[in-house]
């Protein structure tokens, strides 16, 4: 909503010319800036293969897996497309370079600059975001030990819970071992 909205008060700014290499930052000229961006297009991309462990668990997974994961690549990909298009044309291509995480040149300001009080759907919308990659990394981490105790790697935690028939010992696994960093690294820094 926020994209198209973003499209709409571009106006006459909205040009094709924003999918070549006439805006890249002088130091990206040409093909330089298509390799480096190509790096943020790699790892924007990872994850969407996060599918495949749930194969197990599907009716039909030859053919649901195909279009679950085709369909996350695809879906992704017009997303991302959509709204750095829309940020591009608003925020002004020659100026793109110096868009970063936060202040003005951030989602979050153009959102509270050009979006009044709605800027916080948008804050809402990263939250959201968040959580969903959180839950997709649980629900990834745990088939995944699963899997590697179902042929004997992990024994310990083959054992799947008796009435939702989900892999119970991976899942505090999962949390003990994701979350322990960040409890001695929070207590760390707070003495």
């Amino acid at each position: 909503m926020f994209a198209v909205w973003l499209i709409g008060k571009a106006g006459s700014a909205n040009t094709l010319s924003v999918f070549g290499t006439s805006h890249t930052g002088k130091d990206y000229s040409g093909l330089g800036g298509v390799f480096a961006g190509s790096v943020y297009t790699v790892l924007a991309f990872a994850g969407f293969e996060a599918a495949a462990p749930l194969a197990e668990e599907t009716r039909d997974p030859r053919r649901t897996m195909h279009r679950a994961v085709l369909g996350a690549a695809l879906g992704i990909g017009l997303f991302y497309v959509l709204t750095t298009y829309a940020m591009t044309v608003y925020f002004g291509p020659d100026r793109f370079s110096g868009f970063g995480a936060d202040g003005a040149a951030s989602w979050e300001g153009v959102a509270r600059a050009s979006f009044g009080l709605f800027w916080v759907l948008v804050f809402l919308a990263v939250v959201n975001s968040t959580i969903a990659n959180a839950n997709a990394c649980a629900t990834v981490s745990t088939r995944t030990a699963f899997a590697l105790a179902r042929i004997r790697v992990l024994p310990v935690l083959a054992t799947l819970h008796p009435r939702h028939r989900s892999p119970s010992p991976a899942s505090p696994s999962r949390v003990s071992s994701r979350w322990a960093p960040y409890w001695a690294s929070a207590s760390a820094t707070t003495r």
